[in-house]
């Protein structure tokens, strides 16, 4: 009885460390990004084929540039030749909303996931399309995967 004991203490040992281990290796990542200011998702937009957009021809078929007024009035540089960006698009609302990066990380089996969340407000009296657009380095190239944070 007490040797079945025993061994049953060192069989869930030992698979409690094999877990531990796989664990420890399945760690994520962190990569560097920059959030692309001054963009808006254009009106004949329903909805982005990709999250991930590698060229400045993809990318001007969704996004026009908003300058505005004022010190950091101009949109955010993008050089499709080091770059790809990462955009989230929402359906049109008439409630203020934003969306906030929280992190981009790859994961052990390499996909790049880019984790959001979005805040919902009160109404407004117009409409808005709210979008967010990160600059990523390409040596960070992978699969994308959107999850947004709840």
């Amino acid at each position: 009885m007490m040797k079945s004991f025993m061994y049953m203490i060192c069989v869930l040992g030992i698979a409690g460390l094999a877990v531990a281990a796989c664990q420890r290796t399945a760690k994520s990542t962190d990569i560097p990004f920059e959030v692309a200011e001054n963009y808006f998702v254009k009106n004949d937009v329903e909805e982005l084929p990709d999250p991930k957009i590698e060229t400045a021809g993809q990318f001007e078929a969704v996004f026009g540039a908003a300058a505005t007024m004022g010190k950091n009035g101009m949109p955010t540089a993008i050089d499709f030749t080091r770059q790809f960006v990462i955009a989230v698009a929402l359906p049109e609302t008439d409630k203020d909303t934003s969306i906030k990066p929280v992190s981009l990380q790859r994961t052990a089996s390499g996909e790049v996931v880019f984790t959001y969340s979005v805040r919902t407000g009160e109404n407004m009296s117009f409409s808005v399309r709210p979008s967010l657009v990160i600059i990523v380095n390409k040596t960070h190239d992978g699969k994308v995967i959107l999850h947004e944070e709840i």
